[in-house]
């Protein structure tokens, strides 16, 4: 082939399109996105991605206030055990219970109980009267509602999501949220602890929720048939559960993990 043929070959290829290269990005920004597409799994995302950052920005904050009251990384480590302790023991009965329940009606539940807490937690620091007995008190009662709401959110997801080919994509976007809300929540929280102080940080986590509960109440939720659990159902549920988690290493490994995170 000579030169001649080869710029000509070139000046007469078809060069692609800035069009259609911002039509192939569009399309595949919608493929990741698809789990966006059904209504209620996309009230649920916004309402919960506010929820999550004002979550994150009381776990900062309420490290920092225990810190500056105490000024003792013991005191603090045992605030943070008695949240978690609570949510670690509790949890498995938990998930037995959530999967009989209303998961709509137990989410709602489950967000103003954690609003009242938040709530109770501003009102107290904005009033310069909170003592670390409170704050153990209230750290709790949040694990003990973590417990029901945690695995209530998770298995809600097959609910919102109709087409089981997105769920998987709703899933990877809810982490994504998560993460995010990781990454966002702490950033302001600092910045209105140097600006206003710790209770500002409790009072917007408290109005956050309400974001979530208002998605949570306009759903279009097809109802399922809910099955109520006898002591000994639940007892035996338990037990599977956990022989499941010990015999299954990538199981164990998931459970623990998300406790210790």
């Amino acid at each position: 082939m000579t030169d001649k043929d080869a710029r000509t070959q070139a000046v007469n290829k078809p060069a692609i399109s800035s069009d259609s290269q911002q039509t192939s990005l569009l399309g595949s920004m919608s493929h990741a996105l698809r789990a966006l597409r059904h209504r209620n799994f996309k009230l649920f995302f916004f309402g919960q991605s506010i929820s999550l950052m004002g979550t994150w920005m009381t776990r900062l904050a309420t490290t920092w206030l225990v810190y500056r009251l105490t000024h003792s990384a013991l005191l603090l480590g045992i605030v943070t055990f008695a949240g978690e302790i609570v949510s670690f023991v509790v949890g498995p009965v938990a998930g037995v219970w959530v999967e009989r329940l209303n998961r709509r009606k137990l989410l709602v539940w489950t967000q103003a109980a954690a609003a009242v807490q938040s709530l109770a937690m501003a009102a107290l620091t904005l009033a310069q009267v909170i003592n670390l007995w409170e704050i153990i008190v209230l750290a709790t009662l949040q694990g003990l509602i973590n417990a029901f709401d945690m695995p209530a959110g998770q298995s809600f997801l097959v609910q919102m999501v109709e087409d089981r080919n997105d769920l998987s994509n709703a899933i990877a976007i809810n982490s994504s949220m998560v993460n995010g809300a990781r990454l966002v929540g702490p950033a302001i929280a600092g910045l209105l602890i140097g600006a206003f102080g710790e209770g500002w940080c409790f009072l917007v986590d408290g109005v956050s929720y309400f974001a979530v509960i208002a998605s949570l109440l306009v759903m279009r939720i097809k109802p399922l048939q809910i099955h109520r659990p006898t002591s000994r159902c639940v007892n035996k549920s338990v037990r599977v559960g956990i022989m499941s988690v010990h015999f299954a290493q990538s199981a164990r490994f998931f459970y623990f993990f998300r406790f210790s995170a």
